[in-house]
């Protein structure tokens, strides 16, 4: 009954605040809500818990990309409202220096190397503001590209570095997976009820997706990762607790929203998680009952969802253009000029290649491929060592699953390494191996699994 009292709460909490955000233009409104969200992460900085202000930051980083995150609080460069929470999480950070914990030398690596990435990436697109004034939307002046542009990564990638830096025990981890799965269930519920009251047309799939991305602040396919990073989450906890309603409900609305957001590859990527875990844990007997249900589903799902999937199959064109229009002429060029392949032209390098200048390719702002993307961008080298470190944390935390004697979280360990896996299966259509937005959800589950992996093997004794 507790329970159910709890879902009722939660569907009125977010009912409302779809209905607030969608009318949210009163600047007084804003401000209001701005100093409440404020005045509770104060009330959390002084409570003396770094966990508690991390947990809160979770909660609200599905919302990113929402104007209430990216309008400017104070009239200065870096004063939007998201940049001052990374602001405000650093000195968190600092201020708690003393309850660090030790890292592994391959984390701090790979923390050191995303930093030196980013760092270098946007400091060489200093000597090319004017075409990134073009890349961005915006007229960008040396100060304002820095602590905008360049900071933003890190208020995604902050949360990873802070759950290896204060995450302790088996009690905190618990905190943090709560926070997690409760801000992604608000942002699905939210996402629904927004497509229920003020979606107009529902029958066309270009106005749905449109009033989605505008509501959201980010195109449909990127805010659908959120949501495909965290399904198997809440599958693992159905396969360990199968009555639970507090699973059930989630989970149902997670996997609306990514149908009703006609992402071919979030369909795509959901039933390749879900096959995958079920192999790499043992449950290889639910195979066949899984795919009996993918086919009910398929016959019960609408029309306008049938005519997404189908799309590009029937049109012999499946990559919706991206290799004859994207990435042949990007790869042609960069393979003719060894020092672009080598050490690419820093951020936004798409806009600086001839191929772009030239229209012998789409108009488009990134590569629709999250390799080819980073390799424009910083080279095929930085490339290789990003992916050899990617491979150090993933053979790290399964090192720690196969020796956990604890069920669910060798389930959870099992279900970060496919998420991961599958998050670079996505990226061959978009994304990226940086830090973003809408991949915030990967930094905090890899924290996540490799605090669980210690505490699982080492009864709470933390190592990194």
């Amino acid at each position: 009954m507790k329970s159910l009292r709890s879902l009722v709460v939660l569907i009125l909490v977010v009912a409302g605040g779809a209905i607030l955000s969608h009318h949210l233009i009163e600047k007084n409104l804003l401000l209001f809500m701005i100093a409440l969200l404020f005045g509770t992460l104060i009330y959390l900085f002084f409570y003396d818990k770094p966990i508690n202000a991390l947990s809160f930051y979770i909660l609200l980083l599905p919302f990113a990309g929402t104007y209430l995150f990216n309008c400017k609080l104070l009239p200065v460069p870096g004063g939007k409202v998201i940049i001052l929470l990374f602001f405000f999480m650093l000195l968190v950070c600092l201020l708690n220096i003393k309850k660090f914990n030790r890292l592994h030398p391959k984390v701090i690596s790979f923390i050191v190397f995303i930093f030196f990435v980013e760092i270098v990436c946007h400091l060489r697109g200093l000597e090319n503001l004017k075409s990134l004034s073009f890349f961005f939307g915006e007229p960008l002046e040396p100060l304002n590209f820095i602590l905008s542009y360049l900071l933003k990564p890190f208020t995604f990638f902050f949360p990873f570095v802070m759950i290896l830096l204060f995450c302790k025990n088996d009690e905190e981890l618990r905190v943090l997976n709560k926070y997690l799965k409760l801000s992604v269930t608000i942002f699905a519920f939210s996402i629904f009820f927004y497509y229920l009251f003020f979606v107009g047309n529902k029958s066309s799939i270009d106005d749905v997706r449109y009033e989605l991305s505008v509501f959201v602040g980010v195109h449909s396919n990127e805010f659908t990762r959120i949501l495909t990073m965290t399904v198997l989450f809440f599958f693992v906890d159905l396969l360990h607790n199968p009555k639970s309603i507090k699973i059930i409900v989630p989970f149902i609305m997670l996997i609306s929203v990514v149908m009703i957001s006609y992402s071919r590859t979030a369909y795509l990527i959901i039933v390749l998680e879900i096959f995958l875990f079920l192999l790499l844990s043992g449950r290889k007997k639910y195979l066949p009952f899984l795919f009996f249900i993918f086919i009910f589903i398929a016959l019960l799902v609408p029309t306008t969802i049938k005519e997404r999937v189908s799309y590009g199959v029937n049109n012999d064109d499946i990559s919706a253009g991206r290799v004859q229009n994207i990435w042949m002429p990007l790869i042609n060029e960069y393979v003719n000029d060894p020092r672009k392949l080598f050490l690419g032209a820093g951020i936004g390098g798409i806009v600086l290649t001839q191929s772009f200048k030239r229209n012998l390719m789409l108009d488009v702002g990134h590569a629709h491929n999250m390799f080819l993307t980073f390799i424009v961008d910083n080279g095929i080298i930085l490339l290789i060592v990003l992916l050899y470190l990617y491979y150090s944390i993933i053979k790290l935390i399964w090192i720690d699953t196969k020796n956990a004697n604890v069920s669910l979280s060798k389930d959870y360990n099992i279900s970060i390494i496919v998420i991961i896996v599958c998050y670079f299966v996505s990226g061959m259509t978009d994304q990226s191996l940086l830090p973003t937005y809408p991949n915030y959800i990967l930094w905090v589950i890899m924290g996540i699994a490799l605090i669980n992996s210690n505490i699982a093997k080492d009864n709470n004794k933390i190592r990194y």
